[in-house]
């Protein structure tokens, strides 16, 4: 499916969109709150109160109410792809990247020490992860050319 040059795919709980491979991010429909009974309640006393002669004003009528009930959030797919980001510092980072956030918009002290303990924490599990990683690849498995010259390359230049 295609819409405005996007990319779109449905992967079952949200919708991955990637726009010409610069980035991409997941579009989820907010849950944590949801109840099946407001929603139709407030569905159907929507689509009573209103005299709905075509599909488009139903449409904007449901999803105004679904708006309400399940927000739609964004999320962004991170490009860490190096080999040594597991996924301990994956969730690292993203705790970092919120208490950042967080420390930001608040401007308390307390926020950003928090956020800094958290940086150097990632700064101590990527300096440990990387050697780690770099002392476990076996050279000889690698039968791609490209794959065996980029592993090389990120040995030698980290």
């Amino acid at each position: 499916m295609k819409q405005d040059g996007l990319k779109v795919e449905v992967l079952g709980v949200g919708v991955l969109l990637s726009n010409s491979g610069k980035f991409s991010y997941w579009i989820l429909a907010s849950i944590r709150y949801f109840r099946v009974e407001d929603f139709e309640t407030d569905l159907e006393n929507s689509l009573h109160t209103t005299n709905y002669v075509n599909y488009q004003l139903f449409h904007s009528v449901t999803e105004t109410v679904l708006q309400k009930h399940a927000p739609l959030k964004q999320r962004v797919i991170r490009g860490n792809n190096k080999p040594q980001l597991k996924s301990d510092l994956r969730k690292a980072i993203m705790t970092r990247t919120r208490l950042k956030d967080r420390a930001t918009k608040s401007g308390s002290e307390e926020d950003y020490k928090k956020y800094e303990r958290q940086r150097n924490v990632i700064v101590g599990m990527n300096r440990k992860a990387k050697p780690d990683f770099y002392h476990s690849v076996d050279v000889n498995t690698i039968e791609n050319d490209k794959k065996f010259g980029r592993a090389v390359f990120e040995m030698v230049t980290q």
